[in-house]
């Protein structure tokens, strides 16, 4: 029975996978297979409807009471998290209109540009990236800044684009207050009202030692790449060198993407105290 079990959820999830790629409308996809799962439990696995209230007379009862469950849902989700998660999405996409994360990015390279040695510059920005993460929630706003604002400085430095954007990709670990995904696990453990200290109780060391680590490994291992593709001939020092540009807005304003986070820690260690 629990392989039976195992199967169909899979089977469930290869379904709505292929449809959402096929670009049909991801929430009536979620909403009917949700539909469908709940049927499909109750009648093949004797799995009662959650929160229903009264015994299910036929098919269209189990139907209505299935979908008053995921309307609750989606209303309770809706309200809590996934507000705070649209009001985080609406805070960084404001911050990209008005250029203040490409103006943070640009300037945080300056620094990357004083070091001699390319392979310690990918691991500068590497670093770099994991603190800018911090702030600027969306991984793909993060990567397409850093496309932008880094990959030339190190395309200009002689690095390999393959290179460059290898280490770019590596700036994917969701962490931070501010982070959809942390709002989300914190939603989930019960700390919806303490994701600071879920970051600063047990996502921030496991963070550090990421990066730390992570540092220390780019030099070596993008040395031993560059060295084995030397030896295959693979290598390519033409490259055409992108355009540099500094995002048109003050330079004050690489202070407000920072705002949330100074606001989220302010008031944990206000009401810390």
């Amino acid at each position: 029975m629990s392989i039976f079990m195992i199967f169909s959820t899979l089977l469930s999830v290869v379904i709505v996978a292929y449809y959402v790629l096929k670009k049909y409308n991801p929430i009536f996809v979620f909403l009917f297979s949700g539909l469908i799962l709940l049927i499909f439990a109750y009648y093949v696995f004797d799995v009662p409807i959650p929160k229903a209230s009264k015994e299910h007379t036929g098919i269209l009862s189990v139907l209505l009471d299935s979908y008053a469950f995921i309307v609750a849902t989606f209303k309770e989700q809706l309200s809590g998290t996934g507000l705070i998660i649209m009001s985080v999405a609406g805070f960084a996409a404001y911050m990209k209109h008005i250029n203040a994360s490409a103006k943070l990015a640009f300037l945080a390279n300056k620094p990357l540009g004083k070091i001699k040695n390319k392979y310690l510059i990918l691991s500068g920005t590497f670093v770099v990236g994991m603190a800018l993460k911090i702030v600027i929630s969306s991984y793909t706003g993060l990567l397409l800044l850093l496309l932008a604002c880094i990959y030339p400085v190190l395309i200009s430095l002689k690095i390999r684009p393959i290179t460059a954007v290898c280490v770019l990709s590596l700036i994917a670990l969701d962490y931070g207050p501010k982070d959809a995904n942390s709002i989300t696990m914190a939603n989930m453990v019960g700390e919806s009202d303490n994701v600071v200290g879920l970051f600063l109780n047990y996502q921030m060391y496991s963070v550090i030692f990421y990066v730390l680590i992570i540092a220390i490994l780019i030099p070596f291992y993008f040395a031993w790449i560059d060295k084995k593709d030397k030896e295959k001939g693979v290598l390519n020092d033409e490259v055409n060198i992108p355009e540099i540009i500094d995002p048109k807005c003050p330079t004050i304003y690489i202070f407000f993407p920072w705002l949330p986070v100074v606001f989220l820690f302010v008031t944990y260690f206000r009401y810390k105290t």
